[in-house]
């Protein structure tokens, strides 16, 4: 009976995953994870949709008690997916989305100039609601009391597998021809939209580096898309 998520032994939900290649968030409720390994086949039916990424990265980032963030998949051409706190879904279009439209992107080998950028409705980017403690500079003091307690990466006062962790989802369960530029950490995914010049963190002004995003939020970019 071990075998049969939410008959057998608890124990065996870690290995019933593994072979559904669906992971359990650390703070998502056994009753949660229990219904989604029930219901494995469906979710694997609806890999390669906006809906489906939404929901697999809120349910591995639950929060303490069971709640749950909310979560987007913007499109290029405004279209989103979103997976709701009460975990009800919205599909709809934010016209006003612009990453990097006017000032390009520079994506690790050189730089593609907007007019290039514009053709690629293929990239996708993952608005998370932000759930962390960021810190300001390397004198920050929440800096200062994490360095070195395994619990912090370069931005945010949390766990580093959690960014490889959300990673590895969006890439299992993205389409096949979408790229995905980011992963953001944003106060509202409902209400973030960028200036168009995102598409690289800096630029150099008379010598001086400075930011061209937003320093309220965190961005993971996803290496190779």
């Amino acid at each position: 009976m071990a075998a049969y998520p939410g008959v057998g032994t608890p124990t065996a939900l870690p290995l019933i995953g593994a072979s559904r290649d669906l992971l359990q968030g650390a703070n998502e409720p056994q009753a949660d994870y229990i219904a989604r390994l029930i219901n494995w086949i469906n979710i694997g039916k609806q890999r390669g949709s906006g809906l489906a990424l939404a929901r697999a990265v809120q349910s591995f980032l639950a929060q303490p008690g069971g709640t749950y963030l909310v979560v987007r998949v913007q499109c290029r051409n405004g279209d989103f997916f979103q997976s709701n706190a009460d975990r009800s879904t919205t599909v709809g279009n934010n016209p006003a989305w612009d990453w990097d439209n006017l000032g390009g992107w520079v994506n690790g080998t050189g730089f593609i100039p907007p007019a290039t950028i514009a053709n690629s409705w293929t990239d996708i980017w993952v608005l998370v609601q932000d759930f962390t403690t960021h810190y300001t500079s390397f004198t920050d003091t929440n800096w200062l009391a994490a360095w070195g307690s395994g619990t912090e990466t370069i931005d945010s006062m949390i766990s580093p597998t959690i960014p490889p962790g959300v990673f590895g989802i969006v890439k299992g369960y993205k389409g096949l021809v979408n790229y995905s530029r980011a992963v953001v950490l944003v106060p509202d995914p409902t209400s973030f939209t960028p200036n168009g010049f995102y598409g690289n963190n800096s630029t150099n002004v008379l010598g001086t580096q400075r930011t061209k995003r937003s320093t309220f939020n965190a961005y993971w970019d996803i290496a190779g898309g």
